[in-house]
Order: C-alpha cells, then sequence, then structure tokens
C-alpha cells in the first residue's frame, strides 16, 4: 500500500496517477524516499506544475534540490523542450544550473537537447549567468559544450 492517495485519470482508469502537489512536497520537505515512492507508482516529472511554471522536475532545481533532480532524471526521460507562454523549461533550468553552480546538471540537460547559447526572455545566456555568478567551472564547461562554430 503506497502513502499517498491517488486519483484516476479518465484516459488510464487502470493505473493511479500521482497528483503534482504530492511531488512537490516531497520536493519542499526534502523527502526522498517519498519522491522514489512517488516515482515508482507513477508519477511524472514532466507533469506541469503552476506553482514554478514549469515542468515538475524544474522545480527540483529551483529549491536547490540536487539529488531530487537526479532521482527523477534516472527514473524518467526529462522533457526539456523550451519554456513558451510564461512558462518554464530546458533553457530556464540550464540558467538556474548555471547559476547555481551544478556543472553535471548543465551537462545532462545539454546532452539532453538545451542550447547552451539559448537566451532567457531577460536576454542573459547561461554563460553570462555562470560569469556573473564567478563560477569558473560552470563558465567552461558551458564554454566546452557550445557547438562548433559557435561565437564564443
Amino acid at each position: 500500500m503506497l502513502p499517498i492517495a491517488f486519483a484516476q485519470t479518465p484516459d488510464k482508469p487502470e493505473h493511479g496517477v500521482v497528483a503534482t502537489p504530492d511531488i512537490i512536497t516531497a520536493l519542499t520537505l526534502g523527502d526522498l524516499p517519498r519522491l522514489t515512492g512517488l516515482l515508482a507508482a507513477g508519477a511524472d516529472p514532466n507533469e506541469f506544475s503552476p506553482t514554478f511554471r514549469g515542468p515538475v522536475w524544474l522545480s527540483s532545481l529551483i529549491m536547490g534540490e540536487k539529488t531530487m533532480f537526479w532521482t527523477m532524471s534516472r527514473t524518467s526521460e526529462l522533457s526539456v523542450e523550451p519554456g513558451t507562454n510564461g512558462r518554464r523549461g530546458g533553457r530556464e533550468a540550464l540558467a538556474i544550473a548555471s547559476a547555481r553552480g551544478y556543472p553535471d546538471v548543465a551537462e545532462l540537460l545539454i546532452d539532453r537537447g538545451v542550447d547552451v547559447n539559448s537566451r532567457l526572455n531577460v536576454g542573459a545566456t547561461s554563460i553570462l549567468i555562470a560569469a556573473s555568478n564567478g563560477n569558473a567551472e560552470m563558465v567552461q564547461t558551458l564554454i566546452r559544450r557550445q557547438p562548433s562554430g559557435s561565437a564564443r
């Protein structure tokens, strides 16, 4: 028996679907065992979180829960599509990883298709964000991962 409540969805009546607030609660509490249980029960870290205006997995980076991020990345194929219409996506995740100094997270996001040179709505790139935070290792990681022929 799982320690969470399930809501049935019409398209999958035989499977319970974990609501986004359950995942956010696990992230907020830093409760890795609970998150692991939610993911095992079918929670989708790509589900949109209205609270964080992006996929649930992105909220783990916003909250600085790097271990939670890695747990979700190992259990699911994270969607790193660019954010649109005020929603956050892969480019925002790369910016957060750059600001927090998470080169390993940046590498994963880039491997999954996030463009190193993409700009946030304010015009900043992840390289600029890493540099403004004084993180030389992060800057070097991002420069090394730029596509051939990119302006440096």
